[in-house]
C-alpha cells in the first residue's frame, strides 16, 4: 500500500527543506517508514534541488533503489534507539508510519528517534476520530475490533493489497 501526501503536506515538507537550505547548502533527510515511490509527489521540486538534497530511507523491508543520485536505503527499525547512533540529519520525515510501529512502547521508541534524529521533522498521523480507514477505503465504526466484523468482506478481500490480514493486524488503534 502506498499512501501518498496530498499538496499542503508537500508544500509543508517543502517549506522544511528551504528553511534548511537557506541555513546551509544541503539538507540530509531521514524519512522514517518511507519508500522512494512516495517521494515522486515532489519529483519536480526535488529535481531542482538535486546535489542539494539527499534522502536516507528507513525500512524494514528492503527496497531497490533507482535514484541513488538522490536516494540510500537503509534496511532497519524506526523504533531501534541505536538507529544511526552518533549520526544527526536536518530533518525527520515520515508519513503514516507511526501506527504501524507496534505497541505504545514502539510508538514512543519511535517519536523518541524522530526528535534524537533532527532539529526538524515532519510526523503525519492519521486522524483516529475521523471516521475513515485509508488503507482499505472503509468507514470505521468505533473499535477496530468491530470495524473488523462490519468490514470484513473488504478488509479480507481487498484485491490491491498483498497481505491484508498482514496490514489491518499491523494497525493500532489509539
Amino acid at each position: 500500500v502506498v499512501v501518498v501526501a496530498d499538496a499542503e503536506d508537500e508544500n509543508q515538507v517543502r517549506a522544511l527543506i528551504d528553511a534548511v537550505l537557506a541555513e546551509k547548502e544541503v539538507c540530509e533527510i531521514a524519512d522514517l517508514g518511507g519508500t522512494e515511490y512516495y517521494w515522486r509527489i515532489g519529483a519536480d521540486y526535488l529535481a531542482e534541488k538535486r546535489g542539494r538534497v539527499s534522502v536516507t530511507i528507513v525500512n524494514p523491508e528492503t527496497e531497490t533503489i533507482a535514484d541513488t543520485g538522490l536516494f540510500r536505503f537503509v534496511e532497519g527499525s524506526a523504533t531501534d534507539p541505536k538507529l544511526f547512533a552518533g549520526k544527526t540529519f536536518d530533518l525527520v520525515h515520515s508519513n503514516s508510519v507511526i501506527e504501524h510501529v507496534g505497541d505504545l512502547q514502539d510508538m514512543q521508541l519511535f517519536a523518541d528517534n524522530v526528535r534524537r534524529l533532527a532539529p526538524r521533522y515532519y510526523v503525519q498521523s492519521p486522524n483516529y476520530w475521523f471516521p475513515y480507514e485509508p488503507h482499505f477505503d472503509i468507514p470505521t465504526f468505533g473499535s477496530k475490533a468491530f470495524t473488523a466484523r462490519l468490514m470484513r468482506g473488504r478488509i479480507e478481500g481487498n484485491a490491491g493489497m498483498d497481505d491484508p490480514a498482514g496490514v489491518w493486524k499491523s494497525l493500532n488503534w489509539i
